[in-house]
């Protein structure tokens, strides 16, 4: 029997224009997808570390101190392969 994972869904944020690292796509905002109570109202703006998959070819990435997209470590890579929510999102259509 499968678990349901309980998440909160943010009201997207707006944020400084960043270039997808794969396609190139401008990205100026964030939905937030949080396993953490909390108000879906209120949006989240992503952290340094937050897992990014990019809507326009789904290249998976994480926002960089200071801002912006950075590739992932392999072990961060390791880390979150095969995450629920994260084959979720890859399996939406853009």
């Amino acid at each position: 029997m499968s678990q349901k994972m309980k998440v909160t869904i943010h009201n997207h944020s707006r944020h400084a224009p960043v270039r997808c690292l794969n396609c190139g796509a401008t990205n100026d905002a964030a939905t937030c997808i949080s396993t953490e109570d909390g108000d879906p109202s209120q949006p989240m703006m992503p952290e340094p570390g937050n897992i990014i998959v990019c809507a326009s070819c789904k290249h998976i990435m994480q926002w960089a101190d200071g801002g912006g997209f950075e590739e992932l470590s392999d072990e961060t890579a390791r880390e979150v392969a095969g995450h629920p929510l994260l084959v979720k999102l890859l399996a939406k259509k853009p």
